[in-house]
């Protein structure tokens, strides 16, 4: 993982585009018409996009207004649907599976694998950077009175709380794209800014010390990202990265050209539309502040209350997400998956989820001892998935 971020200097902002936050998405347009959610996978397993398609249904108010979009490779496009079709509570019309071998390809000349750059050999599948294709993707193939004019991107290890169609009408204020923002990383995390600089690359209000604002979850005005001509700017970065000698950027392959397109360009999304870590083994010590902050405890009933054993000087076990309980999403990132909970240590200590104040109110929970407020956050994710679709949708076991 990334090394924790450094603080911005004293009285300098956190926030892209000239040292100014970007504008949060707003409600106000009431867009009508179907709602286009959009996941990408090349992967066998299909229980975790299963389970987001699934909670993004159950957590609808009108069902029948949403259209799923699955790009993947065109051998596993006919499998993909046939399964997906046959376990979820989805018709035919609803469920759109993509491919496109010129564009798949496209991608794949563009992705460089640095092992200097401490990122995962994994981030390196042409699907981690579809996304950023979505309109050849989906919208080059709709029909010419049908095609979305705004699309939502959610990665597959997420559950969804809230109801999505809130996404689709949000007013972006002319900007491409809409993502949340994360101040607990900066730029400078990510981005090699001197090599930028020696390479000609540098941009006017590019800040060391902006705040990311992560791709799992994003939403897109297709007219204003081909108006900007976003693709062809990421497309930039990624070519620059295969080319330059040194890493321009580290610990991720298709975030920072995102970050370094996007800059300056998106609107902020609320938060409660991603939150993440919830697969994480560990808690640092912002999130224990936040945790204590939370229930006005001090170390030591916190420690008693949650059974945290130290890792390191600045990590504990296990991870806990207060943000989960106003959460709209939930995202699994880390290597703590839901779906292979099986396979984890028996020493693991599994993140732990405030429980949702929709479900129990706030009040009530107030009342509650600290251990009950905080289940499993594995058991958010399970309620999305039976155990007979999750046995059908688990990727074939493999002969020893």
């Amino acid at each position: 993982p990334p090394p924790a971020p450094r603080p911005p200097p004293a009285g300098k902002a956190r926030a892209g585009g000239a040292g100014r936050s970007p504008p949060e998405a707003k409600g106000g347009l009431a867009a009508v018409g179907d709602v286009h959610v959009c996941f990408s996978t090349n992967e066998e397993d299909l229980r975790p996009m299963a389970a987001a398609i699934n909670s993004t249904l159950a957590s609808a108010r009108h069902a029948g207004r949403l259209v799923f979009h699955v790009i993947t490779t065109q051998d596993r496009a006919e499998d993909i649907a046939g399964k997906l079709l046959k376990w979820l509570p989805v018709q035919p019309t609803a469920l759109q599976v993509h491919h496109d071998v010129a564009v798949q390809e496209r991608i794949e000349g563009l992705v460089k694998f640095r092992a200097s750059s401490k990122a995962r050999k994994s981030l390196s599948s042409p699907f981690n950077f579809a996304p950023f294709y979505l309109d050849e993707f989906v919208v080059a193939k709709a029909p010419k009175n049908a095609k979305p004019t705004r699309l939502i991107y959610l990665d597959t290890d997420v559950v969804v709380e809230g109801d999505i169609a809130e996404l689709h009408s949000l007013d972006l204020g002319g900007r491409p794209a809409a993502a949340v923002e994360d101040c607990t990383q900066i730029f400078d995390t990510y981005i090699d800014f001197d090599e930028i600089k020696k390479l000609g690359r540098s941009r006017p209000g590019l800040d060391p010390n902006a705040c990311v604002f992560n791709r799992g979850v994003f939403v897109v005005d297709v007219a204003r990202w081909r108006e900007l001509r976003i693709t062809e700017d990421i497309e930039m970065w990624m070519r620059l990265y295969k080319e330059s000698e040194k890493d321009i950027y580290r610990f991720g392959m298709s975030q920072p050209p995102w970050l370094l397109a996007l800059h300056g360009r998106y609107a902020r999304l609320n938060g409660a539309w991603n939150c993440r870590g919830l697969g994480r083994p560990l808690l640092d010590d912002r999130g224990r502040k936040a945790l204590k902050d939370m229930l006005h405890m001090d170390n030591k009933d916190l420690k008693k209350s949650f059974k945290f054993s130290q890792a390191d000087s600045e990590h504990w076990r296990p991870f806990v997400a207060p943000c989960s309980a106003t959460a709209n999403l939930l995202h699994f990132n880390g290597e703590l998956k839901p779906w292979l909970s099986k396979s984890w240590n028996n020493k693991t200590k599994p993140p732990l989820c405030a429980l949702s104040e929709r479900s129990v109110p706030k009040e009530v929970q107030k009342r509650m001892l600290a251990k009950d407020r905080f289940p499993r956050c594995a058991d958010r994710w399970w309620a999305f998935l039976s155990v007979a679709a999750a046995e059908a949708l688990a990727p074939a076991k493999v002969s020893p």
